[in-house]
């Protein structure tokens, strides 16, 4: 109920709110428009005439009606005009009749510039009005800024760019010993510089080298090598007959006796077994010639083959014994030599031979024994080269010195018996050395008697010939049958009537 009769107070005093409200708004409206009414008919009233062209004083140009200052960046003549300063030239002030160039170590590249900018390290400018700086040529550098000028780069240093703050120390291995580089050097084969920003190289040391350009430092020459001088872009290797164990060595040295090297060799080698070298200094070791051997390595020397001993080719180790069947009486041969007919050798090492004994002998040479003489044959002298057939009436065993008579009652018809034979029946020999044996004279003439002779005395002497004894009673095959199929039918009856007991 009481709210109710407030809101229709309130709605009832809202248009007289309003009301008073646009009231004020065009009361405020209307001050404006008189204030600025009055504000340009003062203006008005107190300005001069409009103004030309012919009005405006340098630096001054006309805006509209009126002469107006120069712009900073720009420049007036005095017309009615206003010009924007080009690049290499400012004006910093307003009002300015001219634009100033800008001064060296300074450069404008924009239009209507109130100032110069200082020129960058590594570019300068060296002339009034740049609108732009310059790079610092190859060769040259400009740490500073607003600079008119670079600085070439001093010895020990270069640059190979243009625009750059600064030269860069030459690399070890190079070097420039002039300012102003754009580069700089490699050291020459056989120098080299460690350092960098060097104004030269050095020269390796004796015993050193350095192969290629550029080099740092240079290398000790390798054992086997070695360099006497200075600057060197190598080392040589140690000749022939040579050597060098150390590493930067200045000289070679010479291998002694019994030893030999090849080229760039680091130590020498021993002579082998075989072989020697005789004088400092070798390049190879020869071999021991024929007739010489040498056992040990490292000789300067060969040893001469001793008797019994030779040594054929070249490079022996040892000299050889003669073998069975030869023999060498001197030293220092290169071969043996055959035993003669005749006589042998039975060893190894033999400086001569010896004669075959008696009862043997040797046709051959280079025999290491004799052959015994045949049965039939004998060898009565030493030495004997073959053996000699027994003569008529004699024989011989085998290895006989000499051959022996045949004895009374025997013969040898032949030469080269190796036995008697004993007289045949009815002969006789009463001598030795008998080559046939003579008939006996004994016949007596009787059928009946056998006759015969001793074979040493020739004595006769009469047998009884058994062809005249009286006959012996004989049975033939078929009685011999006969005879046996009797016993066996008698043997049979027996033992019929043992078993019928």
């Amino acid at each position: 109920m009481r709210m109710s009769q407030r809101t229709t107070r309130i709605s009832s005093g809202e248009p007289a709110m309003l009301d008073s409200k646009r009231r004020r708004r065009r009361r405020a409206g209307t001050a404006s428009i008189a204030l600025a009414l009055v504000s340009f008919l003062t203006i008005l009233a107190f300005s001069p005439a409009n103004a030309t062209a012919a009005d405006c004083l340098p630096g001054e140009y006309l805006d509209g009606a009126v002469c107006t200052p120069c712009d900073p960046g720009s420049f007036c003549p005095g017309d009615d005009t206003q010009t924007e300063c080009t690049p290499g030239t400012f004006s910093s002030v307003p009002g300015s009749v001219s634009c100033l160039a800008c001064p060296p170590g300074k450069s404008q590249p924009a239009p209507g510039a109130t100032s110069c900018v200082d020129c960058a390290v590594g570019t300068y400018s060296d002339l009034e009005g740049s609108a732009l700086c310059q790079d610092c040529p190859a060769g040259t550098s400009q740490p500073s800024t607003g600079a008119n000028s670079c600085v070439p780069c001093a010895a020990g240093t270069a640059q190979v760019l243009s625009g750059q703050a600064t030269c860069s120390d030459c690399a070890p291995g190079s070097f420039t010993s002039i300012s102003g580089s754009v580069t700089c050097q490699d050291c020459l084969a056989g120098f080299s510089q460690s350092s960098p920003g060097s104004t030269s190289c050095a020269p390796c040391a004796e015993g050193t080298s350095a192969a290629d350009s550029a080099s740092t430092e240079c290398t000790p020459c390798s054992p086997g090598t070695s360099q006497p001088d200075a600057g060197s872009a190598s080392c040589i290797d140690c000749s022939a007959g040579q050597f060098q164990p150390a590493p930067g060595s200045l000289s070679c040295l010479d291998c002694g006796l019994g030893e030999a090297s090849g080229g760039a060799a680091t130590e020498c080698i021993q002579c082998t077994a075989g072989k020697f070298a005789a004088t400092p200094g070798s390049s190879t070791c020869l071999d021991c010639p024929p007739g010489t051997s040498q056992p040990g390595a490292g000789a300067s020397s060969c040893i001469a083959c001793a008797v019994g001993r030779s040594a054929s080719g070249f490079g022996n180790a040892e000299c050889t014994a003669c073998a069975a069947g030869e023999f060498q009486p001197d030293t220092g041969q290169s071969e043996c030599l055959g035993c003669a007919a005749g006589t042998f050798s039975a060893g190894t090492g033999s400086a001569t031979c010896t004669d075959c004994a008696v009862g043997t002998s040797q046709p051959a040479t280079g025999q290491s024994s004799c052959v015994d003489c045949a049965a039939g044959e004998f060898a009565s002298v030493p030495g004997s080269a073959s053996c000699l057939e027994c003569p008529f009436g004699t024989a011989s065993g085998p290895a006989a010195p000499m051959c022996a008579e045949c004895l009374p009652g025997e013969f040898a018809d032949m030469t080269g018996s190796e036995s008697c034979q004993p007289c045949p029946a009815g002969t006789f020999t009463p001598v030795s050395g008998s080559p046939s044996c003579a008939a006996c004279d004994c016949d007596d003439a009787d059928a009946c008697t056998l006759d015969s002779c001793d074979g040493v005395s020739g004595a006769c002497s009469h047998a009884p010939n058994p062809a005249c004894a009286p006959p012996v009673p004989s049975i033939d095959f078929s009685g011999l049958v006969a005879l046996l199929l009797a016993l066996g039918l008698s043997g049979v009856w027996a033992l019929r009537r043992y078993a019928a007991r």
